[in-house]
Parts: C-alpha cells; structure tokens; sequence
C-alpha cells in the first residue's frame, strides 16, 4: 500500500504494485479484492504498453480463477497470457501457460486436450532447464495418465517431477508431488504409502495455511480411507475435516464435491452437517421444538451496514452479494474468536449471542475487533478508489429467553426478549466506528478495560424502551486483560 502511494496512479510501475496486492487478497482469500487489482493492473500496464506485464496480469488472473474453481474464465485469462507471450517472443511463458491450459483441460474432463498441452510444456520446459514448471507440468501430466487408468506411466511422470523438485528443494512442489504419490499408491491398493503421502503433503499445506490445497487433500485422505475398508465413522469424519476446510475457504465447487462424497457415504451426516450451516455451528440447542426453550443471562449483538440501501443501489446485485459474504466471512473469523454465535443474518447485518463466562467483555472485545477488521476489509476498496463501508453496532446485556422461532416449515434459533430489543436498537443510536453498549452491559465491564468516548453516558431514547443510557466505546485498555474465550 505504501508502494502503491509513492508510485501514484499512473507509474509504470504502479501495475506490478497492483499484482502483489493481488497476489496478497488471494493468500487471504478475498477472491473480489484480487480479482479487482490484477484487473486495475492489466488496465494501467495496457496504457504502459508494457506488455510482458501484462501477460503476468492475465497469468496471476487465470491462477485466481482456476483456484476458486472458474474454469471458463481460467482458460480465458491463460489463453490472452500465452498470445502475448508468443507474440513477445516469451519462451518461458508458453511452457508455463501451456501447462496452466493442461490443468485446465484436465479438470474439465478434456482428457486429450490436457496431454496434448502437458506434453509441450514437458517439452519446451526441458528444453530451456525451467525445473519448477517441468515439475507442475509432469505432475498435471500423471494426473491424466491416472485419469486414463494409466498407473506405471503416472508412476513414472511422479518420479521426475519429485526429481525436479528435489533438485531444486523446492518444497511446495514437492507437498504437491506428494499427493500425487498418495492418490497413485491408493490406486496400487497401496494404503499404507498413500497414507504417509497425503498425510506428509497435508502438514505441509497446513504449514503454509494455504487452505484450499489443505482441504483438496483432505478430500483425498478420505477417499484413501473409504477405498481401504477403514470403518465407516472414520470415512464420515475424514469428509467432514475436508468439508470444514472447503468451507472456510469459501471454495463452492469443492464444498459441492466433498458434499456429494458424504451424501454417499453416510446420509445421516450430511443432513446433520446441512442442518447446522442453517442453524449455526455454535448453537448447543438441538431441539426442533417450538415450545421448548430457556431464560440466561448474556450479551446480544446487533451489526448493520451502514447506508447499504444507496451502496446497492448503484452496484451489479451479483456484487453486492459477493462483497457482503467477504465481509461476513471476515467478521465470522473475530466472532469466533470470542464464542459469540451469529443466530441471524439480516440482510447486510447480523444478530448475535455470547453466552457463559464474561459475556459482557468478550462482547465489547468482539465488536472492537469488528471495527478494526472493517478497516482492513475496506483498505483495498480505498486504493481501488471504491467507497469504504461503514458499520453501526450495539450490544445489551441482560435476560433473554432462547428458542426456536417459525413454523415446522422454517424456524430460527433466536434470543428474545428486552435486551435483544435494546440491542437492536442501540444500533440504530451507535456512531459508526464506535459501539454503543448498554448499562447493564458497562456494569459488568472489568473496571479500567475500556475507554469510552468524552461525555459517556449520554442519554438515548429508543422507540417502547423508554431512555437508556448509553456509553460509546473506543479502545481496549493495554493489560485490561479482556482475552477471547468460548
């Protein structure tokens, strides 16, 4: 970002900047954000005329693409890098692209196509010693002989690649050989060495939190098991561990995959696991009563975006949609983090619920950490020259009644009650940046952990509750020892 600022919009070099912060919201998993620099970078190198840049710009697109499972757009964005390579006279990018192309075709069931590119990379790539894409490519290359029942011939293409790998020590081509090796070995009724394999390639991916390709693997631990008779709960919780991970990352074509895989295995799982994405996997309750439920003590959430309705208003709904679900996949990371349960999404905002030891701070924390993460979320909106977002959040404690909430047709988990409805409401009185608590909620406040606004408590007066005094909240206390628990 810094780099971003010395450059200035119209730098030459200000596109390459753009590629980095591309390649930085991919590591994160922010598909919009790294799609929208490579495509800003592409924009600002074609006025450059640099086109060496701009080839590595629809190459780092197409890798984005094919993560997130676009394979269409993938082929795309691969086949504008490798034209401009050709017609630059750029050697190395062709072998790379046509490996890229090569995965491409394989995933998409294009068998012969995928050889056909695979084997040109092998080819140009051995020629001009470019190890590492050699590597890709020969491993692509005994994905396809795998597909095609063609076992020693994958053997012998793993080989090489691990060769090429080694030599370099380049390891995460290794990890990725490795779970070539897992799935050759589990073909060979190996289980034992296809095990060690997938297992050594899965520490390796969690090392580097590089989740989608933790969670692919993941994905093939289970199928290893399945195929060895292992007993069915341990199949069932292989595919579980893989769906958790496929869901963290977002990556809908692997969710849908690894669904399908558990659907088979064991029904009864997979309608578990759907029933509490709908409910919320942090909800203890598990009647489908609509007459039973519970009073406690806790802290209630409300978070809303502010001025939404004009944001959508000028926007594609297709972006809309894509923008919020980052945003809340960021938020869901820092309520995690403080064991507050979302029981409602409403609309661009959420109701949520922090129940058992030291509610009221973990609260408070959690809606700090909210706002921060907001400012991260919003600082590639800022250099894209897009509008930052706002949110507003308050936060009541106090007595609620939980339960389910509906018909047998569709019910909600929910907390209801004066203190939901303060909290919705205090909402609505908060300043943006700044949560807005209740008393009960500041009584119960570790003394000294927070700093308020200048003039705390001011008076509000929401509809049918009648005036409330409100405190608005600005940092946590350095040692306040307000720490996130469950």
């Amino acid at each position: 970002h810094e780099a971003l600022r010395l450059f200035g919009k119209d730098h030459f070099g200000t596109g390459r900047v753009l590629d980095t912060l591309g390649m930085y919201y991919s590591t994160r998993d922010n598909f919009y954000a790294a799609r929208e620099f490579y495509e800003k970078s592409i924009e600002i190198k074609k006025r450059h005329e640099d086109d060496a840049g701009v080839a590595l710009s629809h190459g780092q697109l197409g890798r984005l693409y094919l993560d997130w499972g676009h394979l269409e757009k993938a082929e795309r964005e691969f086949q504008a890098d490798l034209d401009i390579s050709q017609r630059i006279g750029d050697a190395r990018g062709e072998a790379q692209m046509h490996n890229f192309l090569g995965r491409v075709a394989y995933m998409s069931g294009r068998v012969e196509d995928a050889a056909a590119w695979l084997d040109h990379s092998i080819e140009s790539s051995r020629k001009g010693h470019w190890s590492i894409i050699e590597g890709y490519a020969r491993k692509d290359r005994a994905l396809v002989h795998l597909s095609e029942n063609e076992v020693k011939e994958a053997e012998e293409q793993a080989v090489q690649a691990e060769n090429l790998f080694q030599v370099e020590d380049f390891a995460e081509g290794i990890a990725h050989v490795n779970r070539v090796w897992g799935m050759i070995h589990l073909r060979q009724a190996r289980y034992d060495e296809s095990k060690r394999a997938l297992l050594a390639a899965l520490a390796y991916f969690d090392s580097q939190k590089e989740r989608a390709e933790a969670a692919r693997t993941q994905l093939e631990v289970a199928r290893m098991l399945r195929a060895s008779n292992a007993p069915r709960p341990m199949v069932t919780g292989a595919l579980i561990a893989a769906l958790n991970r496929a869901e963290r990352c977002r990556r809908d074509p692997l969710v849908r995959e690894i669904e399908q895989e558990l659907k088979t295995v064991d029904s009864a799982a997979h309608c578990r696991h759907v029933y509490h994405r709908a409910r919320g996997r942090d909800i203890r309750e598990d009647t489908v009563s609509l007459f039973a439920g519970s009073r406690e003590t806790s802290s209630v959430m409300f978070l809303d975006v502010q001025g939404s309705t004009e944001y959508a208003r000028n926007q594609d709904p297709e972006t809309v949609m894509m923008t919020l679900n980052q945003m809340m996949s960021d938020f869901v990371e820092v309520l995690d983090r403080y064991g507050a349960s979302v029981t409602a999404y409403l609309g661009d905002g959420f109701m949520a619920l922090l129940r058992g030891t030291d509610h009221a701070s973990r609260a408070v924390s959690a809606a700090l950490d909210l706002m921060e993460s907001l400012d991260e979320f919003n600082r590639p909106r800022i250099v894209l020259g897009l509008k930052p977002l706002n949110i507003r959040i308050g936060v009541s404690t106090g007595e609620v009644f939980t339960g389910n909430v509906g018909t047998y047709q569709k019910m909600d988990f929910t907390a209801i009650g004066s203190t939901a409805n303060l909290a919705a409401r205090l909402q609505s009185e908060a300043e943006p940046g700044l949560p807005c608590i209740s008393r009960d909620t500041y009584n119960q406040l570790p003394q000294g952990a927070f700093i308020f606004k200048t003039g705390c408590p001011r008076t509000v007066s929401p509809k049918g509750l009648g005036e409330q005094q409100v405190w608005d909240v600005i940092e946590r206390v350095a040692g306040g020892q307000v720490a996130p628990g469950n």
